[in-house]
């Protein structure tokens, strides 16, 4: 399946995919080790015993402009061009904050996020909009999407799974 350099999937009845027109100007991949240190009598330094590793830990922002151009090249010079559906991909991303409800319970919305070769898969934890000027029709027109994720992974993880900086996982 191929959906282009940035994408979002929510797995909310089927999947919802939303092109996303922009790359994060920055993004922030943060993991935390809990290590227990235990001090021996007679010995100069403590050792220490592996607890736990937290959840990949993941938070970006992009921008959104009502009047992004889907496409670029003759079609965008002639003005003969479509824009993104900012209202559309806000609604899904505020969507994935939300779960869903089923017999058996509550189902968090399960998220995959792709910028170039940058991929995550996990729960969403934040979303913000900051909405800016200029005001075109009394809309604002550019919107900041800031969203922080915890990463679900498959399974128990080991430091022999890793296999590169960017995606330590296959997502």
């Amino acid at each position: 399946m191929q959906y282009g350099d940035c994408y979002m999937i929510v797995s909310t009845a089927g999947n919802s995919v939303v092109y996303l027109p922009s790359y994060p100007e920055e993004l922030s991949d943060n993991t935390s080790v809990n290590w227990a240190e235990s001090g021996i009598i007679g010995r100069s330094t403590p050792i220490y015993s592996y607890n736990s590793t937290s959840a990949r830990q993941l938070s970006f922002s992009f921008d959104l402009h009502r009047e992004m151009p889907k496409y670029f090249g003759e079609r965008y010079k002639s003005g003969s061009y479509d824009t993104y559906d900012v209202e559309k991909i806000l609604e899904t991303i505020r969507k994935s904050a939300y779960p869903e409800y089923e017999n058996s319970g509550l189902k968090p919305p399960i998220v995959t996020f792709r910028f170039g070769e940058f991929k995550a898969r996990g729960i969403i934890m934040s979303v913000g909009f900051t909405w800016k000027k200029p005001i075109v029709a009394r809309k604002y027109q550019l919107c900041t999407v800031s969203i922080s994720m915890n990463e679900t992974p498959n399974g128990v993880r080991s430091a022999n799974e890793l296999y590169s900086a960017l995606n330590p996982f296959n997502v």
